[in-house]
């Protein structure tokens, strides 16, 4: 290997490991690199990162980067797409909610109206747990996928 001063190459940090003491410092670490994601965003890729392995997600990623999703249909509490992969015929992709009653989208509705500004915070992804859980799922297992 050459030596410092033999190039011009300036041997500072590459590569140098960060010691963290605890999981909350990790964590902040990656939140610093991660763009800030909604709610709703959140626990949908919780929901995909806690059933793929990593080679399923890194490839579901590449297909979306690529324009390899075909078509995305947003239905009454699903989402159906289809991608097209390494097969000759694409596959079909979906997201299943659970059933929300006319009285469980009227209470999200009662809450967006009691609260000041409730719509336009809830466009731009700003959402009390109570409405995420109602709209969405109270628990990631609570959502199909297929």
């Amino acid at each position: 290997m050459a030596a410092p001063k033999d190039d011009n190459v300036i041997y500072a940090n590459f590569g140098r490991k960060v010691r963290v003491d605890t999981p909350e410092q990790a964590h902040h670490q990656r939140a610093e690199r991660c763009p800030a994601l909604a709610p709703a965003a959140e626990l949908l890729l919780e929901v995909a990162t806690s059933r793929a392995d990593r080679g399923r997600l890194t490839r579901g990623r590449d297909y979306a980067r690529a324009g390899h999703v075909i078509s995305l249909d947003l239905r009454n509490g699903s989402v159906h797409a289809q991608v097209a992969g390494s097969q000759n015929e694409p596959f079909i992709v979906l997201v299943q909610l659970p059933y929300r009653s006319t009285d469980d989208l009227a209470a999200v509705a009662a809450e967006l109206a009691r609260t000041p500004n409730g719509m336009q915070g809830a466009r731009r992804g700003e959402i009390t747990p109570t409405v995420l859980g109602t709209l969405l799922a109270e628990d990631v297992n609570d959502i199909r996928v297929r």
